[in-house]
């Protein structure tokens, strides 16, 4: 005898699976629906995922801002706002240095060693001619070229006569266009043409040189709690060179003079020189420019100060009236701040700004490995 309570559950059962079958796929059917399924199951997860990636990437963003080496190894686009916002607080480029920078780029990194840039110490974008060394006559002959064209322009404008202006005149005339000075011909002629040679061979040189260096330097600066872009000073001092000695008697890639580098605990004697050791020498630097900051409480200054001393920074701060480096190089007239002290900063931010991106400038350039600690003394590169 048949249970007929059992057949007609099981009946209900059989149902309702059919059922719920014909309304899952009648769901499926329904546009709303896939919508929903693909938001939770593909766009959701993604979404999440998006947000984590940002998250972890805002995290590190800081670290390597602060670590050019590592961050060199990674798309240069993904941190190129940060980092130029960060470099730009630290280091400013005002009005009145900003044609510096760019000719001190461009003697960097476009001009070579056989190429002579006559130009204007005061104003670098005054550029009168580029001498080419293995085809002109030679420089002096390109000096008084320019310095009698200066002056014969100086009288045709005090005689009111410059629609008499030659066209190689007419093109220097052209160059001071934008400079308002009195008398701005004969001064030119008489003080300020000057020659430059070109660095770019130099600069090459250095960065590849600075990978023996920049590691431990940037170590070393981050303990003291600097922006590690001042340890681009010493393709401004010495290109890098370890046995780097000036006229003056600076030595080494920091180009410590003897009396500074004992005040920051180096050894300089006739046995021991210890401003040819590369990472003291570092450790004194940063000391150095830390002293420097502390006191002005500007970077412009503390790194022209290096250059200077910060005795001669404190002289011009007090007589131009302002801690606005721009403003001291036009107006501070200290009898040894001369045209490199003048342009100290401009080079140091020309210099940074190049190794923010080297490869545009100069290509690939393969570095040295770096080196340890015991080893401080490379051979001659």
């Amino acid at each position: 005898m048949l249970n007929t309570e059992s057949l007609t559950a099981e009946i209900m059962i059989r149902n309702n699976t059919y059922l719920s079958i014909l309304a899952y796929f009648i769901k499926l059917s329904c546009p709303w629906y896939l919508r929903a399924v693909l938001y939770r199951v593909v766009l959701q997860p993604l979404l999440i995922g998006a947000f984590l990636l940002f998250i972890v990437i805002i995290a590190l963003l800081p670290t390597f801002a602060h670590n050019t080496l590592h961050r060199s190894a990674l798309p240069q686009t993904l941190f190129w706002p940060e980092i130029l916002k960060e470099f730009e607080a630290n280091f400013p480029t005002p009005e009145e240095l900003a044609h510096h920078v760019e000719f001190w780029k461009a003697v960097f990194s476009q001009y070579t060693r056989r190429q002579i840039i006559l130009h204007d110490n005061t104003y670098p974008q005054v550029i009168y001619a580029v001498v080419d060394l293995d085809s002109s006559p030679g420089i002096r002959v390109a000096l008084r070229k320019y310095t009698r064209i200066l002056l014969q322009i100086y009288r045709k404008e005090q005689a009111h006569r410059l629609e008499d202006l030659t066209s190689e005149e007419n093109r220097v005339y052209e160059l001071f266009a934008d400079i308002s000075e009195k008398g701005k011909f004969r001064k030119a002629a008489r003080q300020r043409i000057r020659a430059q040679s070109g660095q770019r061979e130099n600069f090459m040189k250095a960065i590849r040189r600075s990978g023996l260096y920049q590691e431990k330097f940037e170590q070393i600066f981050a303990q003291y709690g600097l922006p590690l872009e001042l340890t681009r000073i010493p393709f401004v001092e010495s290109f890098f060179k370890p046995r780097a000695r000036s006229y003056a008697g600076a030595a080494g890639l920091w180009q410590f003079m003897p009396a500074t580098a004992r005040q920051y605990g180096l050894q300089v004697s006739r046995h021991v020189d210890e401003r040819y050791d590369p990472f003291k020498a570092a450790d004194s630097a940063a000391r150095l420019l830390k002293s420097n900051y502390d006191t002005f409480q500007s970077w412009p200054l503390a790194i022209t100060a290096y250059n200077h001393g910060p005795g001669g920074i404190q002289k011009a701060v007090d007589q131009v009236h302002t801690t606005d480096i721009g403003k001291i190089v036009v107006s501070y007239k200290g009898a040894n701040f001369g045209f490199y002290s003048r342009n100290y900063y401009a080079q140091f931010l020309a210099a940074a700004y190049i190794m923010l991106d080297p490869d545009r400038y100069f290509g690939k350039i393969e570095r040295l490995p770096a080196l340890h600690d015991e080893n401080k003394t490379p051979a001659k590169q």
